[in-house]
């Protein structure tokens, strides 16, 4: 834990030092030293860390507290530094871009003596604790070269195989198909049992006669194409041929003709590079193999899989509680009989009880146990705390995302929550790793509760990580919290909005190095706040600002000016367009070139020239996965809109890689206009499609040729009385007999379709000859009508449909009596099927 502030603070030395600071011979000289101690400190790092865990060594525990604190306090000067800096320079380009005020040469002139002075100072405290460390017998431990990973085979005694008899009979289903080369990824955290899955599956006695060829190899990590090409061929019997091979072109081909017309099972075990050249060779060359070949993987990123060309995932979840009792016993109590496993049930783990870990009071939580962290804000803390540095081509953001699925696939975090789009948002740390956690933060990190005498006692002004809890029926005060001086994050927890919320701008005053303040409160968050009617004007100073998350704020009327300087933001939730020219234009967000993820724009009435639009350059947002476009100022809004809002939809083109989209209140001008934007059925990668309370629309859009549409929710389009062939985005004349039906799919992979509050709506219907010329969304497994009073049959292609798991029916009277008669006997054939 030491390591990343001390790193933290020597990147800065470094950056610091090739500064004009460095001119200043007495500063530079001390920044010099500095960074020499630092050096010779961190060489010694491992070797105390290892010390204090291993060998409980209280003194080496302190001497690194000694070590962090001074390592934040060189770290606050030089942040006082940097941020002086930055506003003299903004001061100066306010006078004159030329020649600088005698009060700014003054000013930094002063800045400096101060600033010479602390560091002289700390340098003198980190003298002392770089001596300590020979005294304390620290060393420079050697670097050892890395481990290599365990090696597998697919060797194992079935009969000492815990649990996985579904997911087993699955696998071997899946194996046994006939259908073409495929890959089949089993995904899941470290230990849970993918290999062991994989043996079972490759040793089924179903599975051996299957194929003619049956080979296991263990990948790890680097994925070498040469060594992975070559154990094949080993197994295949080419030993003596692959050693005169030196080239890989040479390798390639040889495993691509040994394995030609053959069907073979490959076993790919604990793969980890998401490096799609080298799989794309090795696939390349697996390609010859006979139809029904199979290539089973095992992984725990799912973005290998995705790199694997996989679209289904096989999930490996956790052992039943009774499942991993067994598998314990097993392991604990080899050799034992069933008598003993009884009476050594109980043991007591005397050594684990007795270690300082669990000697820890409530007061040095960070996040309390069982709480649910959100991915992105944990990133959001990572990135305030300096531990995140990008690069050219990546991000901070995308670095977070690597850190925090490294952390995942090493079991550091569960009980993922995931969404159909980002993946993971949210998760929990296990018990034992937050025990771990304080342990190795005591001092610095802690949680204060108004009100609570044995908090405020236990609270400890050097703290730089500070939880406040602030009950709504608390009689105690949260002043204390103005006293610590050096927080850098304070996370404020409140049941309710009343006497005990933290005043801001006392808070400001004291609070000179905070990074990160996260409240609950309505006094302090920007999201969630339906009474908040603007943002502050000047909201284009902040320059560097990355991430605002202004949702559920639906009473802002405009954004302000400006907004187009802010070029570092990658997160805005909503950004509204007002009608009386006080606010930014919409052209303002073609400047904000890295926006991702999700993307809200209102008030779209109020755009009165496309061209406007196009300036917004959406199409060049490729971090863009989600849109959601709102003619009116709110999703209710259905007031006027004219023709240009048709050109304005139709100019604002999102990315080809949007996966989300949504449009809201619109309102169709004149029956005859090109009602649905024309980009719409180009947005090949969209898994999710809604469209709500558009009024006057008398046709959906087509939307059948989405390839990857796999959930579409339709509600109040008032206009529409039918939805048929145009439904589908094809014409009448293209269903005649002589259409091919083999090319013609539906909604290919649409398994989610609802209608909610269609008032108007009539009748559903493909035609007489709908099934026998087209297939119709072939994977629906979930339909749900709502409210949609005036319908009056469902189409065959529905009723007969063999993949539809779920169907609910509510406030449409003729259908639900037609289900309870005619379509009784389709009816009782999907496992459930709610009609009101």
């Amino acid at each position: 834990m030491a390591e990343a502030i001390v790193s933290r603070v020597l990147e800065e030395l470094s950056s610091v030092l090739k500064e004009e600071v460095s001119r200043i011979i007495n500063v530079c000289g001390d920044l010099e030293k500095l960074a020499s101690n630092f050096q010779a400190i961190k060489a010694v790092l491992e070797d105390a860390e290892r010390q204090q865990l291993e060998k409980g060594k209280a003194s080496v525990r302190d001497w690194l507290n000694k070590l962090k604190e001074v390592s934040y306090d060189i770290e606050n000067v030089l942040d006082e530094w940097s941020t002086a800096i930055f506003k003299s320079k903004l001061e100066k380009k306010k006078v004159c871009s030329f020649i600088p005020s005698p009060s700014f040469c003054f000013n930094r002139g002063k800045l400096l003596l101060k600033t010479a002075h602390k560091i002289s100072k700390l340098n003198g405290r980190l003298d002392v604790i770089a001596n300590e460390r020979e005294r304390y017998g620290l060393k420079e431990l050697s670097v050892e070269k890395p481990i290599r990973r365990e090696q597998t085979t697919s060797l194992v005694n079935l009969a000492e195989v815990c649990g996985r008899v579904k997911d087993k009979e699955r696998i071997v289903d899946i194996l046994l198909n006939e259908g073409g080369i495929y890959v089949i990824p089993i995904v899941g955290v470290g230990g849970i049992g993918k290999t062991t899955l994989a043996k079972v599956a490759f040793n089924n006695e179903k599975v051996e006669s299957h194929f003619e060829k049956r080979i296991w190899v263990c990948v790890s990590d680097p994925f070498d194409v040469m060594r992975i090409a070559k154990a094949i061929l080993t197994s295949l019997g080419k030993e003596d041929a692959v050693q005169k091979l030196v080239e890989l072109e040479d390798v390639l081909k040889l495993l691509r003709d040994s394995i030609k017309d053959k069907k073979f099972l490959l076993v790919l075990d604990d793969v980890w590079s998401e490096q799609y050249e080298r799989w794309g060779l090795l696939r390349d060359s697996l390609s010859s193999g006979s139809v029904g070949s199979k290539i089973l993987v095992t992984t725990r990123k799912e973005t290998v899989a995705r790199t694997m060309g996989c679209t289904t995932l096989f999930p490996v979840e956790q052992l039943s509680e009774e499942e991993s009792w067994l598998l314990f016993c097993q392991i604990a109590f080899l050799g034992r009989s069933n008598e003993d496993h009884e009476n050594l049930r109980e043991i007591e783990w005397q050594s684990v009880l007795d270690s300082e870990i669990w000697e820890l009071e409530v007061a040095e939580e960070v996040f309390p146990k069982d709480h649910v962290i959100e991915k992105d804000k944990l990133i959001g803390l990572w990135m305030a705390q300096g531990l995140l540095k990008g690069t050219q081509h990546r991000d901070m953001e995308m670095v977070g995302e690597d850190y925090f699925n490294d952390l995942s696939m090493r079991s550091f975090f569960q009980d993922f929550e995931k969404d159909a789009i980002a993946g993971i948002i949210r998760c929990k740390m296990h018990d034992i790793v937050h025990d771990f956690a304080q342990f190795l933060t005591r001092g610095e990190c802690l949680i204060m509760e108004a009100g609570s005498s044995s908090s405020i006692e236990g609270f400890n002004e050097s703290a730089r990580h500070v939880t406040l809890m602030i009950p709504n029926s608390s009689d105690g005060c949260a002043t204390r919290i103005y006293d610590a001086r050096n927080l850098y994050s304070l996370l404020v927890d409140s049941d309710g909005v009343g006497e005990h919320d933290v005043d801001l701008l006392k808070l400001f005053e004291k609070q000179k190095f905070l990074r990160i303040l996260k409240s609950q409160s309505a006094r302090i968050n920007i999201s969630g706040c339906g009474q908040l009617r603007s943002l502050p004007c000047r909201m284009g100073n902040l320059i560097n600002l990355r991430h605002l998350r202004n949702v559920w704020t639906d009473c802002v009327e405009f954004m302000p000016k400006g907004m187009e300087k802010l070029t570092c933001l990658r997160t805005l939730s909503s950004f509204v367009v007002d009608s009386g020219g006080k606010g930014a234009a919409l052209s303002e967000l073609g400047n904000l070139i890295h926006l991702r993820r999700k993307l809200g724009i209102r008030g779209l009435r109020n755009v009165r020239d496309e061209r406007e639009a196009e300036k917004a350059q959406l199409r060049n947002k490729k971090g863009l996965t989600t849109l959601v476009l709102t003619i009116g100022l709110t999703y209710h809004d259905k007031r006027g809109v004219s023709e240009a809002s048709v050109l304005v939809l139709e100019a604002l083109e999102p990315p080809l890689g949007l996966e989300s989209l949504q449009i809201w209140a619109y309102k169709c001008p004149t029956p005859t206009l090109g009602v649905w934007p024309s980009w719409i059925v180009s947005l090949t990668n969209l898994k999710f499609f809604g469209l709500g309370n558009c009024v006057d629309v008398e046709r959906l859009p087509p939307l059948w040729k989405l390839p990857s549409l796999e959930s579409l929710c339709v509600s109040k389009i008032g206009g529409v009385k039918k939805v048929g062939v145009e439904f589908l985005g094809i014409e009448t004349s293209s269903l005649s007999p002589s259409s091919s039906s083999s090319s013609v799919v539906a909604f290919p992979n649409l398994n989610s379709l609802q209608f909610w509050d269609m008032e108007e709506w009539e009748e559903w219907d493909y035609g007489s000859r709908g099934e026998e010329d087209i297939k119709i969304m072939p994977r629906l497994s979930s339909l749900v009508i709502e409210s949609c009073e005036k319908l009056k049959m469902l189409p065959d292609s529905i009723l007969q449909s063999t993949t539809l798991q779920n169907l609910e029916i509510s406030g449409s009277p003729v259908v639900s009596s037609r289900c309870k008669g005619e379509y009784q006997p389709h009816i009782s054939r999907i496992p459930k099927a709610d009609i009101w």
